[in-house]
């Protein structure tokens, strides 16, 4: 294993810069993922790494050399770094680094679209975003869209909400939402705080689209006149709205309800 001393370090800068840049992810096409579960999840995957970096403080502990057993079987030739924990948290965002970091690429290119397609405009909190990409891998959605204007899918904040998601669920960026959401061919719901058609209402057994927006504004007048309809989750409670990755979850768990009818 070889190791990485200096902050100053030219991989380490550019590994500082892949986590904190959308545009150097875009533009490279690699992201960042970190800790022991979300390096897994991309193996199992079958993803080949591009680097994978050791934190010097956990590089004895068990679990990080089984899967450093697991990593030199897949891909013998790459090499690991081991880095000082010290010069790790100058890149992370995490209080406390974890204890491996891996470069992968970035998803690319056009996915299967299938028969339940989700669609997030313009969401800006990577919490919200990876609960929602979480939310849509297991209610079995089969591709996801999100918006260039949003948050970057493939942020380090928004893998590790997604808790792996990204591993099992196709993922893409779209530079044009609303022309994406009309050309899917079947319903296309956009969920919005009220409307006249209840989500328990609407017949989600076939082909569907479910399209959500900003946490704030909501969606696009440009992505309203692409749906087919509106839909609303009937609250007879006293709150006002719910947050998105919540109203995402209950919209997408009533298609696999009706799914098992």
């Amino acid at each position: 294993m070889k190791a990485l001393e200096s902050r100053q370090n030219p991989e380490l800068k550019r590994l500082a810069r892949l986590m904190s840049h959308t545009r150097e992810r875009r533009e490279s096409g690699l992201m960042v993922i970190e800790g022991l579960h979300l390096v897994g999840a991309a193996l199992d995957a079958e993803i080949a790494l591009d680097a994978l970096y050791v934190n010097a403080a956990a590089e004895e502990r068990v679990e990080v050399q089984a899967l450093l057993s697991r990593i030199a079987r897949r891909q013998p030739a790459l090499e690991p770094r081991c880095v000082p924990e010290s010069a790790l948290a100058a890149v992370t965002a995490l209080t406390s680094p974890a204890e491996v970091l891996a470069v992968l690429p970035r998803p690319q290119g056009a996915a299967p679209v299938g028969d339940f397609a989700v669609f997030f405009e313009d969401v800006q909190d990577p919490g919200n975003l990876g609960t929602l990409l979480r939310a849509s891998a297991a209610a079995g959605a089969s591709l996801a869209l999100v918006s260039k204007t949003g948050t970057d899918p493939f942020s380090p904040k928004v893998l590790r909400a997604g808790m792996g998601a990204h591993f099992v669920l196709p993922i893409r960026e779209s530079g044009d939402l609303p022309r994406d959401f009309r050309a899917f061919a079947g319903k296309r719901l956009a969920a919005v705080p009220t409307s006249d058609s209840p989500l328990w209402d609407v017949d989600l057994t076939g082909p569907v689209a479910l399209a959500f927006g900003n946490e704030g504004q909501g969606l696009s007048p440009a992505m309203l006149a692409a749906a087919t309809s509106c839909v609303t989750i009937p609250m007879p409670g006293s709150a006002e709205s719910l947050n998105v990755a919540m109203a995402a979850t209950v919209c997408l768990f009533e298609v696999v309800r009706q799914r098992r009818r």
